[in-house]
């Protein structure tokens, strides 16, 4: 098309140049004739310049069918980091059904903690019959209760060491998988990049739950 058009050019210059030719034939020592012919003179030449410096056609890109693809892939990019997203929240929910057991249990015991601790000492003393008695049994009774509140802190705070970890470890993996997807696009490689994006939705989820168990944690803590 681009080559009909410069033809075209090409085509009507040559006519004013011939057209110009004859009005300067009739009066051949005008000098203003000489003038007039000098324009379509340059602007034909400009024309045949401008339609063989075009590029060849090896040279030129496929620029519809790479930007149909292009578009798809990054419709396909789109969709994956969706449905990403939507398997974070569907993991976040079964994880906090699954571990309202272990929080329950938590706040169970500090519940427990504070009940022993709101303890009227001296009104139980005055009722109690034998007060060395009631004091001791008070006493062991807040021992024990230490003692449960501790194991149960270490545990926390283990558990938030391997998940601390987990997730570094998960977040690196994220990386590497970006980082691949990024080098295979900068390269055109497209088909590379595409089996790549099914595993980064997956460890992108499982960075969700993890992250979700690690806010649970916290929230413990």
């Amino acid at each position: 098309m681009k080559g009909l058009h410069t033809l075209s050019l090409a085509i009507a210059s040559a006519l004013i140049l011939v057209s110009c030719g004859k009005d300067a034939g009739q009066t051949p020592e005008d000098p203003e004739s000489k003038l007039k012919v000098s324009g379509p003179k340059s602007s034909l030449v400009s024309v045949i310049y401008a339609g063989k410096s075009t590029l060849p056609t090896k040279l030129v890109r496929p620029s519809p069918s790479l930007g149909a693809f292009v578009s798809l892939y990054l419709s396909q990019n789109h969709m994956m980091k969706v449905i990403s997203a939507l398997e974070g929240i569907d993991v976040q929910v079964k994880f906090a059904q699954a571990n309202s057991i272990d929080t329950d249990e938590t706040f169970d015991l500090l519940q427990e903690y504070g009940t022993v601790l709101q303890v009227d000492i001296i009104d139980m003393l005055n009722r109690s019959l034998d007060r060395d008695k009631a004091i001791n049994r008070y006493l062991e009774s807040l021992k024990g209760m230490n003692k449960r509140i501790e194991v149960k802190i270490t545990e926390l705070d283990e558990r938030a060491d391997s998940i601390k970890e987990e997730r570094r470890a998960k977040k690196k993996e994220v990386r590497a998988v970006e980082k691949f997807i990024r080098h295979a696009l900068k390269d055109k490689k497209y088909a590379a990049a595409g089996p790549k994006q099914e595993e980064l939705a997956k460890l992108e989820s499982e960075l969700a739950e993890i992250e979700t168990r690690e806010s649970q944690n916290k929230k413990i803590i």
